[in-house]
């Protein structure tokens, strides 16, 4: 996998000492650097909408909840796996998914 930002990234909805400029999605505490700017519109209202808002937040939350949820698949995958052995007569799409689906995390 390539390299990224350490988490936790965080939102900072302030620019300038002015509120709702633009939201900025940085690393961990201390770190240096913006990763990402989220403008807001040319709406003649000098505030975020609740969609932007809720955009930089999710994408907060994906990144900051990436590796434990990669990590609780690969432990699925396992016992999925472990399962399939065990009983051979089953169909097991579950443990295929997890594999393709950790195959495609990983590029």
């Amino acid at each position: 996998m390539k390299e990224y930002t350490q988490t936790p990234w965080r939102t900072d909805e302030k620019w300038h000492d002015e509120p709702f400029q633009a939201i900025k999605i940085s690393g961990p505490e201390g770190s240096i650097g913006t990763i990402c700017t989220v403008w807001m519109d040319d709406a003649p209202v000098l505030d975020f909408n609740y969609e932007q808002r809720e955009n930089a937040r999710h994408i907060i939350k994906c990144v900051n909840n990436y590796e434990i949820l990669v990590k609780a698949l690969k432990g699925c995958t396992e016992q999925l796996e472990i399962n399939d052995s065990n009983f051979k007569c089953m169909d097991n799409n579950a443990a295929d998914y997890a594999r393709k689906t950790l195959i495609r995390l990983e590029k």
